[in-house]
């Protein structure tokens, strides 16, 4: 989790975005095979957070994830760049700062919060929980926006609440502090979605993304600096490539919602389990149990359907305005 995971805000605020409703048909194939590159690279660079808050590189001992995350946001910061020689310094102009600070504090929570969870719990587990970040999205729609939520999109949420207790199975005593900061960076992912679905109206998707990585840096240095440790060149030399996995990936999913409309790829994005599963018995020596993939799948599967019954009822709202929404 872009988280959903990152996945989750960085399709809310990709430059893309804003244009995957109308996208080609045609675009289908290349795009889904830029969902799957995303998806990968997204899960490679949870991995190596997660290599580098548990495990010493080269004799130095591993990295605090407070640290980590602001060297991701850091490097991260270079994916804007071609936006400001493209677009001048006029894509900063807003009057909303107030807002862009809101997403910036909410995103960097929720960061820190799954960086850590990644130190503590298997990559799986993280991957799969990640998955509930849309269905706490519908829930904090419907009580910050007051949107209804008809029978259909309820039952998902409770069949996706489901899938979340296969995952942590609490009746076994198995619930950790790692699997409760997924949830709770999940949680925070969704009022991610809230706010920039709000900033939306009013902004470009160029100029949120460029606030949200010039505001999150500061914010995450100020909470660094009580457990700062300087990286050896080995750990500098993942940072930086951790840099580079999440712009690419956020470019892959640009590119992605780009060429086809969302619907069409977000199904793939189940992947990302199939990726954490190979890596953690790769790196990590751990094998997936099998209620961590019946659960997020279960969790994937409400996610997908509250996502394509919101789509249908957007699309049936422009025609007929239906007074509820199912």
């Amino acid at each position: 989790m872009q988280a959903r995971s990152e996945c989750y805000a960085g399709r809310m605020s990709s430059p893309a975005s804003q244009t995957n409703h109308t996208a080609p048909s045609g675009g289908s194939l290349p795009a889904i095979g830029f969902m799957l590159l995303a998806t990968l690279t997204f899960t490679v660079m949870h991995a190596a957070i997660k290599y580098l808050s548990t495990e010493p590189v080269a004799g130095a001992e591993p990295l605090h994830p407070m640290v980590i995350a602001f060297f991701r946001v850091a490097f991260g910061m270079i994916v804007i760049v071609p936006f400001i020689l493209r677009d001048g310094w006029g894509l900063f102009q807003t009057k909303r700062f107030g807002m862009l600070g809101l997403r910036a504090v909410l995103n960097a929570c929720a960061m820190v919060m799954f960086f850590t969870a990644l130190s503590l719990t298997t990559l799986t587990a993280a991957t799969a929980l990640g998955f509930t970040a849309p269905i706490f999205a519908t829930i904090l729609a419907m009580v910050l926006l007051r949107e209804k939520v008809g029978w259909r999109r309820w039952t998902a949420i409770l069949v996706g609440f489901a899938g979340t207790m296969v995952v942590l199975r609490p009746a076994v005593g198995s619930v950790g502090v790692g699997d409760l900061l997924v949830l709770a960076s999940a949680l925070l992912w969704g009022l991610v979605m809230i706010v920039v679905k709000d900033l939306g109206r009013t902004e470009s998707s160029v100029t949120i993304t460029a606030y949200m990585q010039l505001m999150m840096a500061p914010l995450i240095l100020i909470a660094a600096v009580f457990v700062w440790s300087w990286p050896s060149l080995e750990q500098l030399f993942a940072l930086v490539l951790i840099g580079a996995l999440g712009g690419s990936a956020q470019m892959a999913l640009a590119q992605a919602l780009k060429l086809s409309a969302t619907h069409v790829i977000m199904p793939f994005e189940f992947t990302r389990l199939i990726w954490a599963g190979a890596l953690s018995a790769i790196v990590f020596a751990q094998l997936p149990d099998l209620g961590t993939w019946i659960g997020g799948a279960i969790i994937f599967a409400a996610g997908i359907y509250i996502a394509d019954r919101e789509r249908k009822t957007a699309r049936a709202a422009g025609r007929t305005r239906p007074t509820d929404t199912t």
